[in-house]
C-alpha cells in the first residue's frame, strides 16, 4: 500500500465537483492523508459558496469519513520550515507556510505520493522525494 497526502485545494474541487477524479484517489488500498491545517481553507471554501460555518464542517468530516483520510496534526520545527523554505527558494520554488508544513509533515509520516493542483505544491514535493500528482485534464 502506498500512503498518499492530499493537499486540501483536491478535496476542495471533489466535495464542490465530485467527477471522475474521485475515483483516481480512492479506488484502491492506498493510506491518504490530509494535514489538519487543510481543513480551514476547505471550510472557508465550503462558506464563500453559501454553506454556514456548521455545514461546511460537517460536510469536510463528511467526506474525510467517507474516504478513509487520516488527518496529521504534528507540524515540524520553525526551523525545519525555515531551512526548507529557504531550498526551495534556492531551487527557484516558491513555497511557503502552509505548504511548507503540510509537505513537512508528510515527509514525516513517510507519505510516498502527493496530490495538489498547485504547480508549486508538487514542486516542493519533489524536493522532498515525494512524487508529486495532479489530476489529468479531461
Amino acid at each position: 500500500m502506498t500512503k498518499v497526502g492530499i493537499d486540501s485545494n483536491i478535496v476542495k474541487k471533489l466535495i464542490e465537483e465530485g467527477g471522475f477524479e474521485e475515483n483516481i484517489i480512492f479506488n484502491n488500498e492506498d493510506t491518504r492523508f490530509m494535514h489538519s491545517l487543510c481543513l480551514w481553507e476547505i471550510h472557508d471554501c465550503l462558506s464563500k459558496k453559501g454553506a454556514s460555518g456548521k455545514d461546511a464542517e460537517l460536510e469536510t468530516e463528511d467526506f474525510i469519513k467517507k474516504h478513509k483520510i487520516s488527518l496529521i496534526s504534528k507540524d515540524p520545527s520553525k526551523e525545519e520550515i525555515q531551512k526548507f523554505e529557504a531550498k526551495c527558494l534556492a531551487k527557484g520554488v516558491d513555497c511557503h507556510h502552509p505548504d511548507s508544513s503540510i509537505l513537512l509533515a508528510f515527509k514525516a509520516e513517510g507519505i510516498e505520493e502527493a496530490y495538489s493542483e498547485d504547480r508549486e505544491f508538487r514542486a516542493a514535493s519533489r524536493l522532498l522525494g515525494i512524487k508529486a500528482l495532479r489530476f489529468p485534464a479531461p
